[in-house]
């Protein structure tokens, strides 16, 4: 385009023949070109933007003069050598080497300019990225660690019932060590993955009543109520064994007669999965300590960053009863 532009400006306001104005358009433009990849690569792979402006201001100076020379010297000659016959083409060329001189200051300002926008604008799309990945990562870390923090006390517990059953019951002490396993063996999987089914996450919940059970025996009692049409659906990994040692703790500890604990698992109205877990409880029970409330809280946070949404759990207490509703969009 520049190189049309200045073809037609040698016609029509310098009365430059058609061969004239065409040939040097085509040298002056295309040698520049191919000057304006040095200088892409010159801004490109170079230190420049860790100068100082004087040091930048020199060397721009610098390369500047030195490709004036290089870009106006050589076509001069050539065109003086193409057209050695036309004196009035190349008493024109003479009386206009100022303007060409200013048309390469105008040309070199343009194209490092253009240069310095480009490699800023990658810098900055690559700095984009990273934060991008950063940001996925720190959050993929979060969740990890969220998923990891078993309550210690349920670990503590359970070698100790271990301990006690293998003197009296090795048989028993056998079977709660292969559900310790694979209860924990779930646990180290869902770190990296987070999603599960619900089908597993119910497998994990189970095995962690039948461990809970050695402790509490018949006292214990669950009851599941799980939608045939939920059963594959992919949940949050590790969502229901807070629910379900959250029940136990608050719920079971304090009735000396045991509860029923209800896990309800039902497609919703508004095209959710919804999952309850449910438990008695004695708000006036002596001795009875708050919890701390780590693992809710938790459960909140993931939801926050898995989902964006914090409207998704939801705690109700009425008539002795706690539940805790989840609610899982299906996309």
């Amino acid at each position: 385009m520049i190189a049309i532009t200045h073809m037609m400006v040698l016609y029509a306001f310098y009365n430059i023949s058609w061969a004239c104005a065409a040939t040097e358009a085509v040298l002056f433009n295309l040698s520049f070109a191919l000057i304006g990849v040095g200088l892409w690569f010159m801004v490109r792979f170079s230190d420049l933007n860790e100068k100082s402006w004087p040091e930048l201001l020199f060397i721009h100076l610098s390369v500047m003069t030195a490709v004036q020379l290089i870009w106006i010297l050589p076509v001069y000659g050539l065109l003086k050598l193409i057209f050695r016959e036309m004196a009035g083409y190349l008493l024109f060329l003479n009386e206009t080497i100022a303007i060409r001189v200013v048309t390469g200051i105008i040309l070199y300002t343009v194209v490092v300019s253009l240069a310095y926008l480009i490699v800023n604008l990658k810098k900055l799309r690559n700095q984009q990225l990273q934060q991008a990945e950063l940001q996925t990562l720190l959050k993929e870390t979060e969740l990890s660690m969220l998923r990891f923090q078993i309550n210690p006390h349920f670990l503590f517990n359970s070698l100790n019932s271990v301990n006690a059953l293998i003197l009296v019951n090795p048989q028993k002490a056998q079977e709660m060590v292969v559900n310790l396993s694979e209860f924990m063996r779930y646990s180290l999987e869902s770190g990296s993955k987070p999603l599960s089914t619900l089908e597993r996450e119910l497998e994990h919940c189970r095995l962690y009543f039948r461990i809970e059970k050695v402790r509490f025996g018949d006292r214990l009692k669950v009851v599941e109520e799980v939608h045939p049409e939920l059963v594959h659906h992919p949940v949050p990994a590790m969502i229901l064994q807070p629910l379900a040692e959250n029940a136990v703790k608050h719920g079971l500890s304090d009735l000396e007669e045991g509860a029923e604990i209800l896990i309800r698992c039902e497609p919703s109205d508004n095209g959710m999965a919804q999952i309850s877990v449910s438990n008695p409880y004695d708000p006036f029970a002596s001795g009875k300590r708050p919890g701390t409330g780590t693992g809710l809280r938790n459960l909140r946070e993931r939801f926050m960053n898995l989902y964006n949404r914090d409207d998704l759990i939801t705690i109700i207490k009425e008539h002795n009863w706690f539940v805790i509703t989840l609610k899982i969009p299906y996309s």
